[in-house]
């Protein structure tokens, strides 16, 4: 299960009334759940992670991993839960500037404010302008000029 993927989860949820949410993918089960009852104790699979997040605890445990064996435990960034995330709004090629050679719209640690152009995606011979949707920083860009994006996937980092 991917890094990004267990973050989207995450985010999610803070953002929900949900208080436990269980989900399996291949050979990891991944269980998030929030409230007083909750000792941010965790699981970790083969190649999985750790989460600390206040009132926050999440187990990945993989189907092929050793019970007897300690896991190894690599942590969450904890300024990617506390930063907006601004999302694709569809599926395309991500650009940071209009044309190539032009001036990106934005570069890290830039201000910018709700309606600012971020970057456009192309998308069947057609450049869609996407519009920053809060007023912040840009802490991070988090696709390369040029990438294939998903709808959903997240561009930008914003503080």
């Amino acid at each position: 299960m991917e890094l990004q993927k267990i973050t989207e989860l995450i985010d999610l949820m803070s953002r929900s009334d949900l208080t436990e949410l269980q989900l399996q993918e291949g050979g990891h089960s991944l269980r998030l759940s929030r409230g007083a009852a909750t000792n941010n104790a965790v699981k970790v699979g083969a190649r999985g992670t750790k989460d600390a997040l206040e009132g926050t605890s999440t187990e990945i445990v993989s189907a092929e991993a050793d019970a007897d064996e300690p896991p190894p435990q690599v942590p969450l960034p904890s300024t990617c839960i506390e930063r907006h995330i601004f999302k694709s709004t569809m599926v395309g090629t991500f650009f940071r500037a209009r044309a190539p050679g032009d001036e990106p719209f934005i570069d890290v640690g830039q201000e910018v404010r709700a309606g600012q152009t971020l970057g456009v995606i192309e998308a069947m011979k057609m450049l869609t302008e996407l519009e920053c949707d809060v007023d912040g920083r840009i802490a991070e860009i988090l696709v390369e000029n040029g990438s294939l994006v998903e709808f959903g996937q997240p561009l930008f980092s914003i503080e």
